[in-house]
C-alpha cells in the first residue's frame, strides 16, 4: 500500500495558490510527507537576449528565477507554519518537461501534483501539451488537479481493464487498484472500482456487425468472463459489492459519463508509453477517459516503468 513520504508540486508559473497547492499541502499533511513546491518557467524574451546580448541574458534569467524561487520558498514558509513539512524551488525550464523530469528523476517523489484547467462549458479538463508529456513520461504517480477542484477528494474511482493480456496486465491492473486504494486511504475517501464491457470491441467487430454476429450466448460468455476477472481484482482489494461498477458500453464514454453522474472527485487510470512510441498502454481508450475526464487524474504507471525507459 503507497505511503507517500515526497510529494512534488509542480506550481503553476503564475505564481498563484491554485487547487493543486491546495491539494498538494492537504496530502502532505495527512501523510505526514515532505512536500517540495517548485516552479518551472522560463521567459522567451529573455532566452532570444542569448543572440542579441550574451552578456545580459544570465543575470536575466537569474533574476527571473529568483523571483519565482522567492515566490515558492515563502509559499513554503506558510505551510510551516501550518505544520507542513515543506520546501520551495524554482528552474530555469525551457522546454519545461526536460527539466520537471530531470528533478522527477533526481528526487523520486511518490506522487506528482500538478493543475490542470477546468473547462466548464465542456464539462471536462483541458490537457495542454505539457500535461500529455507528463502523462506518458512521468514515472511517478501524477495527479491532475482541475480548476474546479475546490474540497478535498470524497470518491476515488479506479478504472480496469480486465482483458489488458498477459500476466503483466493482471499485475498492471492490481496496481492500479492498489494504489488508488493508498490514495484514497490518505485521502480520507472511498474507492470505487469501474470497468466497462464492450462486446462489439472484444470481438472485433464494430458495433452494426456485432449486433448481428454477437449471440446471446457469446455475449454472455464474453461478459462473464469480463465480469469474473473483474471481482476478482475487486475481491483481493476488499472492494464491497456496492463500490463496483460493471458498465456496458465504449468504455471511455461510460466510465466518464458515470464519473460525472455519480460525484466523483478522482479517476485512476493505468497510462505507460511502449516502444518509444508516446501512447498510452490502453492505447484510445485512456487517451478518450484522460480528455473527457469530468474530475481530477490520477494516472498510474505499471512497475518498472522507470527502468524500460519508455
Amino acid at each position: 500500500m503507497a505511503h507517500y513520504t515526497r510529494i512534488l508540486l509542480l506550481a503553476d508559473p503564475s505564481l498563484q495558490r491554485t487547487p493543486a497547492l491546495d491539494a498538494a499541502a492537504r496530502m502532505a499533511k495527512a501523510a505526514g510527507a515532505r512536500l517540495h513546491i517548485n516552479v518551472f518557467d522560463a521567459s522567451d524574451t529573455i532566452a532570444a537576449m542569448k543572440w542579441m546580448q550574451p552578456d545580459l541574458a544570465q543575470p536575466a534569467m537569474d533574476a527571473y528565477t529568483e523571483v519565482r524561487r522567492a515566490w515558492a520558498v515563502t509559499e513554503a514558509q506558510v505551510l510551516q507554519a501550518q505544520g507542513i513539512d515543506a520546501v520551495g524551488d524554482a528552474a530555469w525550464a525551457r522546454p519545461a518537461i526536460d527539466e520537471m523530469l530531470e528533478q522527477i528523476g533526481e528526487l523520486k517523489p511518490d506522487l506528482v501534483i500538478k493543475d490542470v484547467h477546468h473547462e466548464p462549458a465542456l464539462r471536462r479538463i483541458f490537457l495542454t501539451p505539457l500535461d500529455w508529456q507528463l502523462l506518458r513520461q512521468c514515472p511517478a504517480q501524477l495527479l491532475l488537479v482541475n480548476s474546479a477542484a475546490a474540497v478535498p477528494p470524497r470518491r476515488v474511482l479506479a478504472a480496469i481493464d480486465p482483458v489488458r493480456g498477459g500476466p503483466g496486465g493482471h499485475d498492471f491492473n492490481r496496481k492500479i487498484v492498489q494504489d488508488a486504494l493508498g490514495f484514497a486511504i490518505q485521502c480520507d475517501a472511498e474507492l470505487h472500482l469501474v470497468t466497462a464491457f464492450d462486446a462489439a470491441v472484444l470481438t472485433g467487430f464494430g458495433a452494426a456487425e456485432a449486433g448481428a454476429v454477437v449471440t446471446t450466448e457469446l455475449f454472455e460468455t464474453l461478459r462473464d468472463s469480463h465480469r469474473q476477472v473483474f471481482d476478482e481484482v475487486a475481491d483481493a482489494y476488499g472492494v464491497p459489492a456496492g463500490r463496483r461498477h460493471f458498465l456496458y458500453g465504449p468504455p471511455a464514454a461510460a466510465i466518464a459519463e458515470f464519473a460525472g453522474q455519480h460525484h466523483t472527485d478522482v479517476i485512476a487510470v493505468g497510462a505507460s508509453s511502449r516502444h518509444g512510441v508516446e501512447r498510452f498502454l490502453l492505447g484510445s481508450t485512456a487517451e478518450s477517459l484522460c480528455e473527457n475526464a469530468p474530475c481530477n487524474l490520477l494516472a498510474i504507471k505499471p512497475e518498472g516503468f522507470a527502468a524500460a525507459g519508455a
